[in-house]
């Protein structure tokens, strides 16, 4: 039997109330989750911060200058562990659980053997991120990460496209989609009667100004997720869902006061709106 978290869930709106402390409220939440869910559910919830943990581990292997991104489910001592385990060939000894791909891409990385020779470090790396997080073992979750893959792909073909870029090396993952977008000259791609949203999408990528383009292609995402969680009441499903939100409302409150605080109001109302509590969580 899954598990259901009615008390969480019921309070989530009055536990990130306050706008104001929303550069915060994504890792509070994600910690405040560690101590509530299961170990099984909370694996979902880091599943979607693994892509940060990229992005310091490719910052670790270029021997670059910065900070990691707090946000990685991995400290850097972390990172100097798992450095030496794989160097050891004892990786599997690493007390933390992890994805399969880490070790496979230091091993790629180190040997200046890649996994793809046309893509960059940073393609490949985010090509096996994918991989993991659709083969994961929950149909809503799957279908989120496959529906961001291939929206974060036709945006990209777009963009190449339009500034005459070789498209094949930029996109994540190989499916009918992508060998569409490499082949196809429409302006839809020829994908007008099969992916969920196109027009929107489409409308999104005519767009000039670049704010309004970046919040009507969070509004596809976040009205992906309204339709797809609607009868997920008090499951992990729910959580996900407004971990997402909760991240594109962070983002905007960071681009742009105003419409950041719209888009936080609207998660509580649609969270409110989206199911009737029972009485004792009212």
């Amino acid at each position: 039997m899954r598990k259901e978290y009615h008390c969480l869930i019921a309070g989530l709106p009055e536990l990130l109330f306050d706008a104001s402390k929303l550069s915060f409220a994504l890792l509070e939440f994600k910690s405040y989750l560690k101590e509530e869910l299961s170990k099984e559910d909370f694996n979902i919830i880091a599943s979607h911060f693994w892509k940060y943990d990229n992005q310091n581990l490719l910052l670790l292997l270029e021997k670059k200058k910065g900070e990691l991104n707090p946000a990685g489910n991995l400290g850097k001592e972390d990172f100097e562990v798992i450095f030496s385990l794989v160097r050891d060939d004892a990786l599997s000894g690493f007390e933390k659980q992890i994805p399969s791909y880490f070790e496979q891409f230091i091993y790629a990385y180190r040997n200046e053997s890649p996994l793809n020779s046309i893509k960059s470090w940073e393609n490949q790396i985010t090509d096996l991120y994918y991989a993991y997080v659709t083969d994961l073992q929950n149909d809503f979750v799957k279908e989120w990460y496959k529906f961001e893959m291939d929206l974060n792909n036709i945006l990209t073909a777009s963009h190449c496209k339009r500034f005459q870029i070789d498209i094949e090396p930029e996109l994540i993952g190989r499916s009918e989609l992508t060998d569409k977008l490499v082949k196809s000259s429409a302006r839809d791609f020829g994908i007008g009667n099969e992916f969920p949203k196109i027009e929107q999408i489409l409308r999104a990528i005519d767009e000039t100004d670049l704010l309004e383009k970046e919040k009507r292609i969070d509004l596809i995402k976040w009205e992906f997720l309204d339709e797809r969680s609607f009868f997920y009441y008090f499951t992990v499903e729910r959580i996900f869902s407004y971990l997402l939100k909760l991240e594109m409302t962070s983002r905007w409150i960071g681009l742009d006061k105003k419409t950041g605080e719209e888009l936080f109001n609207r998660l509580l109302k649609d969270l409110e709106a989206s199911h009737e509590l029972p009485e004792v969580f009212s």
